[in-house]
């Protein structure tokens, strides 16, 4: 009987020693509403329109007499930068400073305020994960089939598999920053190389795909992906040349092929499309 309780005594010390198990990977949906825009919008946009609660946002077209359409999501917030990131960023750097492995993708039609609310992240993460460790921070931008190096002057980056399967930006660099100063002073320029043009929605409208990466030394890290917006073109649009259409036409096309990668892995498909768009490639793991 002893023995027995010894080795019992002996499993139960072992097991307390034990690593806690990994945090099972899950996926949480939020919805920032920014401000109504005279500049931007008018009386009849849904942005003029909007309930926003903690967890849900309803819309009503203008002049619309019914309670309008619902959207249930784990967390909505309105305008302000610091709610925001918060509610939704906070709790993602803080499973990065823990090791952990995290990824925001930033979503929404030209104009939506995408970049916006990815700088603001950016910048509070960093200066979050800065409290316990130094950040290496790195910073790609995919614009169709080529990709590029935002802090080294938009140097080439291929996007290669190492030996086990994972996707590699190969040539990327990663900088230290041990203040939040000096996060400021490297991604400024990147942000100013960042591609833009002028759309019906927007003066400056991001025109490819930035991933804004942070890792610390013990390995965590956090992806901030702000997307290229979505637009609606026609051809022979006044304004936009052809240049500009078949722009537009690659992002709408790897924005719908991150759509049908999600609805793949929602249906358990066991083929998922990753490697029809850079973008998807890229956040493989993520998805």
């Amino acid at each position: 009987m002893e023995s027995l309780k010894g080795r019992m005594q002996a499993r139960d010390d072992a097991a307390a020693t034990l690593p806690p198990p990994p945090a099972k990977a899950t996926t949480t949906v939020a919805a920032r509403v920014r401000p109504w825009l005279a500049a931007l919008d008018g009386p009849n946009d849904i942005a003029s329109t909007s309930a926003v609660s903690a967890t849900g946002v309803r819309v009503r077209s203008q002049g619309d007499a019914g309670r309008g359409r619902g959207f249930r999501l784990h967390h909505a917030v309105s305008a302000d930068d610091a709610t925001f990131c918060d509610t939704v960023i906070a709790p993602l750097a803080d499973l990065a400073s823990r090791g952990g492995t995290a990824c925001v993708v930033f979503y929404g039609a030209s104009g939506a305020g995408k970049t916006h609310s990815a700088r603001a992240a950016q910048r509070f993460a960093a200066e979050r994960l800065l409290k316990s460790s130094s950040v290496d921070v790195s910073f790609l931008e995919i614009a169709g089939e080529s990709c590029c190096d935002l802090l080294k002057d938009r140097e080439t980056v291929k996007l290669l598999a190492d030996a086990g399967g994972t996707i590699q930006p190969v040539g990327l660099s990663k900088n230290q920053c041990a203040s939040i100063d000096d996060f400021d002073a490297k991604t400024k320029n990147a942000n100013k190389l960042r591609a833009t043009a002028a759309t019906e929605r927007n003066s400056v409208s991001s025109r490819s795909h930035a991933v804004c990466q942070l890792k610390i030394k013990g390995g965590g890290r956090l992806r901030l992906v702000d997307l290229a917006g979505s637009e609606r073109l026609k051809a022979g649009a006044e304004n936009y040349s052809d240049e500009r259409l078949r722009e537009a036409q690659e992002i709408n096309s790897s924005l719908s092929c991150l759509n049908e990668c999600l609805r793949a892995r929602l249906r358990g498909d066991k083929h998922v499309p990753y490697r029809r768009a850079k973008i998807t490639l890229l956040l493989r793991d993520a998805l």
